[in-house]
């Protein structure tokens, strides 16, 4: 898959393949995508809700500490202010 900005035409930030997510970024901080992700072959996607993260993460706090730090640490700042 490509994470592609929203212009025209799109550009490409960033390409991720099997076992890798999107998205963490906007559960984690509740922000809206400037980005995109569009498949370049057959995908298979799991779909997690913001409430959902949220109600598992009341009860492992452990666990939201480390899913914020891995959220801050997958992406270049190129994709991070994107997301801003």
């Amino acid at each position: 898959m490509e994470i592609v900005t929203e212009d025209d035409p799109p550009e490409v930030i960033e390409t991720i393949d099997q076992g890798h997510f999107y998205g963490e970024m906007s559960l984690v901080y509740t922000r809206p995508h400037k980005v995109s992700v569009r498949a370049v072959t057959h995908v298979d996607m799991l779909v997690l809700s913001k409430e959902d993260l949220d109600s598992v993460l009341v009860h492992y706090g452990e666990i939201e500490i480390h899913v914020r730090e891995v959220a801050e640490s997958l992406y270049p700042a190129s994709l991070k202010n994107q997301l801003n």
